[in-house]
């Protein structure tokens, strides 16, 4: 368990942690969800509690995975209407000896993060060009 690491973790001063997981694009994302529920655990349980961290935010970033083989074994995850990605809104984060924290999860894949991407930097396009004429 110790020799595993997220690929990204960002601490913002808001008490949060955002943990960032990037799979291989031919590994099954899929297998790996339990992945980010252990990192926000043991940040949450581990972390000095000068931090405070309550609230988590986990993206499980691959290419390949099968909606409704990740709905069949964790069924709260929900189909986004758009942009082709699953998300959790809240897994509670147990708390040893210290309040439980939540965790809003998201799995998604590279193709969709370049749709999003395409869409901000059109959207930022238009209004440059909006703004110039």
């Amino acid at each position: 368990m110790y020799d595993k690491k997220p690929d990204i973790l960002l601490f913002p001063k808001e008490r949060k942690c955002i943990i960032i997981e990037l799979k291989d694009p031919k590994v099954d994302a899929a297998k790996h969800i339990d992945q980010i529920t252990d990192y926000a655990s043991l940040i949450h349980n581990f972390s000095s509690d000068e931090f405070g961290f309550t609230t988590y935010y986990g993206y499980l970033i691959g290419e390949k995975f099968d909606d409704f083989a990740i709905q069949r074994r964790f069924p709260e995850f929900t189909s986004a209407e758009s942009f082709d990605y699953l998300f959790r809104p809240y897994q509670k984060v147990t708390g040893l000896n210290k309040e439980h924290g939540s965790l809003y999860t998201e799995v998604i894949s590279y193709t969709s993060i370049l749709e999003r991407a395409k869409l901000r930097s059109k959207v930022f396009i238009d209004k440059l060009k909006n703004r110039n004429s």
